[in-house]
């Protein structure tokens, strides 16, 4: 499974987990609805100011997130990338 398409998995349950739909989220990390979609959909790649962002609204902290996807990439097909585009 891509990168981007994990992290975006992983970035819906977990938002999901909150209970925050997309719009409370997206306010809570100072982000647009439309980015919030973008990114569970595999469609953006967040830079690594706004994966603090999104961390900090689901309560938990970035190298938290990072291994969530790390672990769901791990599940998917057994490969971790080795470099980030």
């Amino acid at each position: 499974m891509l990168l981007q398409t994990s992290f975006g998995k992983v970035l819906k349950d977990l938002r999901l987990q909150k209970g925050l739909t997309q719009q409370q989220f997206a306010e809570l990390a100072d982000i647009s609805v439309d980015y919030v979609h973008d990114l569970e959909f595999g469609l953006k790649k967040p830079s690594i100011n706004i994966v603090f962002s999104l961390a900090s609204a689901l309560g938990i902290t970035a190298s938290n997130l990072v291994l969530q996807v790390e672990i769901k990439m791990g599940s998917d097909d057994n490969t971790i990338p080795n470099s980030v585009s």
